[in-house]
């Protein structure tokens, strides 16, 4: 192998080689990396199985001077175990980490690892500058988001790093990732899909107390129509690829720019999925992005109880929810919701609520476990709960929030609340897969979900992984029952066809 100036990390997630996800940030920076002529190399831990012993030797072997780390803040314990493996095998390696979802955490970093450099927000615009000052020595440059170790002392500049233009970024350089690894290894994906990512915009116009966007300015901002186009068309050439997530935590803010978006991936003739809100979409909306191309919907509902969601300062009603499911059934969308549970609103009616309206939507009630992140309003509200916050912050390392609940929020006894939701999640597999096969008695398929259930919720047996087993017989069930995109495209090529003629 050349030489190497630069090593980027994805470090490892809980669930591993499961749904494996190219880590786009990552990717963005390393594509400005490469297009400014630094010899780089990405290695994900997730993906490879790898461990920080790994790394460090690799960094060893290589003479590799620079790494970069990139994360989510349920990876922070391996990032600080993966820093100071690395720092005490070759301590004139400088190390510099990133990722959005790390902001609140950063003190935490620099106090339990020899890190050098932390950003905060998009690394984008100032990865050059700051790799050339590691490798060459120089002072780093005083930039808002930018906090760095000098000898004894933290300079630390507030603020985030923003890139206000997506355009201004170069399409990301997929060949820098074993692209192979990554298409059709998302969860949404099925059988037969070749599924990539594409950033369509980046941060949130609202507040939900939950989320990292509750603090400060999310700063929503949205590639241009054409821009995205560009990406999809050569990615489906290169690639072939017949499906695309569209990366956005809530994709249709701007109708025009949806409208424009659909007219022109129609002619590709590709299926793709889209994460928004039930009040950010109409009828003639929807029946748009369906004709293009559009075979599936989540939409965040959290709750089915209106005071509950005015609380989490959602904006919505479920009534409103319950419309627009409707609605996009009718448009032969696939409907998905998210449900959160365990929240401080959270009650016994609560829960059976959303029990409730899973069971008349004929959905699964499979909500994540509500988890105070820091830097969110949700965190403020309860962190008179936490009584160590260092070891609460250790703690979320691994969190699976679908696995394990935290810190109870809620006036439920945790082990009531545990079964509560353990009850009601078979009660609508029960219900949903005898539906669908009613041949199968639903008491046999709600007491094989109990099973399951009880394993999913475990971490190991025997040092088997057993959570990752369930996961993964889980998400093979969601693959061979996954068909619909298929249709959808046979029947458009179907459309094409008869037009042509």
């Amino acid at each position: 192998m050349s030489k190497i100036d630069i090593l980027l990390i994805n470090p490892p997630y809980r669930t591993k080689k499961l749904h494996i996800y190219m880590p786009m940030g990552l990717g963005y920076v390393a594509t400005m990396l490469d297009a400014a002529g630094f010899k780089i190399k990405i290695h994900d831990m997730n993906f490879m199985g790898t461990s920080p012993r790994d790394i460090s030797r690799i960094v060893k072997e290589k003479k590799i001077a620079v790494v970069g780390i990139t994360g989510f803040i349920t990876q922070v314990g391996h990032i600080v175990s993966l820093v100071n493996k690395i720092k005490a095998d070759n301590p004139s390696v400088k190390i510099l980490v990133g990722g959005s979802l790390l902001n609140g955490v950063e003190k935490y970093i620099f106090d339990k690892s020899r890190v050098d450099v932390v950003i905060r927000g998009d690394a984008e615009e100032l990865i050059v500058v700051l790799m050339s000052s590691l490798l060459e020595g120089r002072e780093i440059p005083n930039v808002a988001g930018v906090a760095y170790r000098n000898k004894n002392d933290i300079i630390d500049n507030p603020g985030k790093a923003i890139v206000k233009d997506l355009d201004n970024l170069p399409m990301i350089n997929r060949d820098l990732f074993e692209v192979e690894d990554y298409i059709g290894h998302y969860w949404n994906s099925s059988a037969k899909t070749r599924t990539l990512e594409v950033i369509w915009s980046r941060g949130c116009p609202y507040k939900c107390v939950y989320c990292i966007n509750s603090v400060g300015n999310g700063r929503y901002r949205i590639r241009s129509v054409d821009n995205v186009i560009e990406e999809i068309g050569y990615i489906k050439e290169k690639y072939n690829i017949t499906d695309v997530v569209f990366a956005s935590e809530v994709l249709t803010v701007n109708r025009t720019k949806i409208i424009d978006l659909c007219n022109k991936i129609e002619p590709f003739g590709l299926s793709w999925t889209a994460v928004t809100r039930a009040d950010l979409v109409d009828e003639d909306m929807v029946a748009t992005m369906n004709n293009a191309g559009c075979r599936q919907m989540f939409i965040g509902v959290e709750s089915a109880d209106n005071e509950v969601l005015k609380k989490m300062r959602k904006k919505i009603t479920i009534e409103k929810i319950a419309e627009v499911f409707n609605m996009i059934k009718k448009h032969n969308i696939e409907p998905k919701g998210g449900f959160i549970a365990g929240h401080p609103w959270e009650t016994r009616d609560t829960m059976k609520a959303a029990r409730d309206f899973c069971l008349s939507h004929n959905w699964i009630y499979w909500p994540s476990f509500s988890t105070a992140y820091p830097n969110t309003a949700l965190y403020d509200q309860v962190k008179h709960l936490i009584n160590d916050e260092e070891k609460y912050i250790r703690s979320i390392t691994n969190h699976h929030q679908y696995m394990s609940y935290l810190l109870n929020l809620t006036q439920i006894p945790k082990r009531e609340f545990m079964r509560i939701k353990k009850r009601y999640t078979a009660e609508t597999v029960a219900a949903y897969w005898h539906r669908r096969n009613p041949s199968f008695p639903k008491f046999l398929i709600y007491l094989v979900a109990r099973f399951m259930l009880f394993f999913y919720h475990l971490d190991t047996i025997f040092g088997i992984d057993v959570h990752s087993l369930v996961h993964k017989l889980l998400r093979n069930i969601y693959v061979l029952q996954a068909q619909k995109p298929f249709k959808f495209v046979k029947k458009l090529s179907i459309n094409k066809k008869n037009k042509a003629a």
